[in-house]
């Protein structure tokens, strides 16, 4: 499509889009024609017809490729008429103009008769970065200062005290055998896995989970943010478990370490997450598979090679276990 049609459609969108005829017609209002990638904004689809007509259901695929979910939907029957009004909350997930198809209102005679249909315009949004890439403004800091978490101290407390006791224990029977007491050398620790590896290691082990409740989704999608986070902190020494979404992209040390590429995959990626994990967002087999195809894209993107540089990706035949 050239740019003057994407122009003109552009145009006709800042209207609702409206067809009609005396007892068929549809109407789409949207709440603005520019929206920030991943976040909210509303669609309301307005459909009217004859109480003598059939129409055929609605579904929110219409609205592709935007990914909407139904708020409300109320009926309203008047002087023969019923009108239904459809209240989405939507999301753009690309970046640029978005064509949204025309709409199309499909009828049947509920006695005998052709079936009747009416087609409105299409649409377009423009999608812009969360972020303006030449200014993104000043980092937010969280206020006052951030607490260690708890678990690691007692873990350390208690192993530390493990070892005081151990010490103790064979100087006083070294003392008893009237031997010169030496205290025992340190095992040597072991090595850990490089941080791509673990983390990758535990994105496999999500992959295996099937289950379709809601609360193991969550749990399935707070592990894979976790995990990634966990390892932008280890990898790059960044505070990512600690900040949100939207000031861990706003941190300057973000877009020093990862390439822009690389940076709006984590973008993509975490946005799709917290709109499950807190917004409710209905989640399907396929979108799972294809956050961990991007969680594991980003992983290889960014892993340590031996020189301490960023590896460059591994070819297909590299990935085949």
């Amino acid at each position: 499509m050239t740019r003057a049609a994407l122009g003109l459609l552009l145009v006709l969108s800042l209207a609702p889009c409206v067809a009609g005829q005396e007892d068929l017609a549809i109407r789409v209002d949207l709440e603005t024609t520019e929206v920030e990638l991943g976040m909210p904004f509303s669609v309301t689809v307005v459909r009217r017809w004859s109480a003598d007509l059939e129409p055929v259901e609605w579904s929110e695929n219409a609205l592709a490729p935007l990914l909407c979910e139904l708020l409300e939907m109320t009926r309203v029957e008047e002087g023969g008429s019923i009108e239904e009004t459809l209240l989405y909350r939507c999301h753009a997930f690309s970046l640029g103009d978005v064509l949204i198809k025309a709409p199309t209102l499909q009828a049947t005679p509920r006695d005998e008769g052709d079936a009747r249909s009416v087609t409105g315009d299409p649409l377009v949004i423009k999608v812009v970065p969360l972020l303006d890439p030449v200014s993104p403004g000043e980092v937010e800091f969280p206020e006052g200062p951030l607490e260690e978490p708890p678990g690691n101290r007692l873990v350390l407390l208690l192993l530390g005290t493990g070892l005081v006791i151990l010490v103790a224990m064979v100087i006083v029977l070294r003392r008893r055998r009237g031997e010169t007491p030496v205290a025992p050398s340190a095992p040597p620790a072991p090595v850990a896995p490089p941080a791509h590896v673990r983390a990758l290691e535990r994105l496999r082990r999500l992959g295996k989970m099937s289950s379709e409740k809601a609360s193991e989704i969550q749990s399935y999608y707070v592990e894979a943010t976790d995990l990634l986070r966990e390892y932008l902190g280890e990898r790059f020494h960044l505070p990512a478990t600690e900040q949100t979404t939207r000031e861990l992209l706003a941190d300057s040390r973000t877009g020093e370490e990862l390439e822009q590429e690389v940076c709006a995959l984590l973008r993509e990626l975490l946005a799709h997450a917290d709109l499950v994990k807190f917004a409710a967002l209905p989640s399907t087999r396929n979108d799972r598979e294809r956050l961990l195809a991007m969680a594991e894209t980003f992983l290889e993107r960014t892993r340590a090679s031996e020189n301490g540089h960023a590896a460059a990706p591994r070819s297909e035949e590299d990935k085949t276990p």
